[in-house]
């Protein structure tokens, strides 16, 4: 359940100690310090229990010793996106621009599954087809796995 939400800044802070009963004389005078950011924080309850103790961690992004490197970050996020998910339409229109040839998804769909690749249910899916399922030829087979090959899925 979550409480409430707001933007935090050191204003807010000054404020909130400035003007909140229980939190009246907190200051970096009596003795308290605060790190003054902006962020956002939202309240969670998550039990009525008090906590037995607190972690608090602080890290610092940079270059130099006890910093973490921020290009390090960028280089794992990158690495762990993931890759782009190839259509069938990008499949046709790249063998049409180096083959001529127009292959229906039907085509795309029989090599994959003599692949043995991951075949995912369409939308679209009927139980029964209308007219009877040809079969592509043997030119049109090897443009499809090119063009796998040339999406990386093969």
């Amino acid at each position: 359940m979550v409480i409430g939400q707001h933007t935090c800044s050191s204003i807010f802070i000054e404020e909130y100690c400035n003007n909140t009963p229980s939190a009246k004389g907190l200051s970096s005078s009596n003795g308290i310090s605060f790190v003054y950011s902006t962020h956002v924080e939202t309240v969670v309850l998550l039990s009525h229990k008090k906590a037995d103790t607190h972690i608090n961690v602080n890290v610092e992004f940079g270059e130099g010793e006890g910093k973490i490197p921020v290009g390090k970050i960028l280089e794992k996020a990158e690495d762990q996106r993931p890759s782009e998910r190839v259509t069938y339409k990008m499949i046709q229109e790249y063998i049409e621009s180096k083959y001529g040839l127009k292959v229906h998804t039907a085509y795309i769909a029989e090599v994959k599954r003599g692949l043995g690749l991951p075949m995912y249910d369409a939308p679209n899916a009927v139980e029964e087809l209308k007219n009877s399922k040809k079969h592509p030829t043997p030119e049109k087979v090897e443009a499809i796995k090119d063009a796998l090959k040339h999406f990386g899925i093969i």
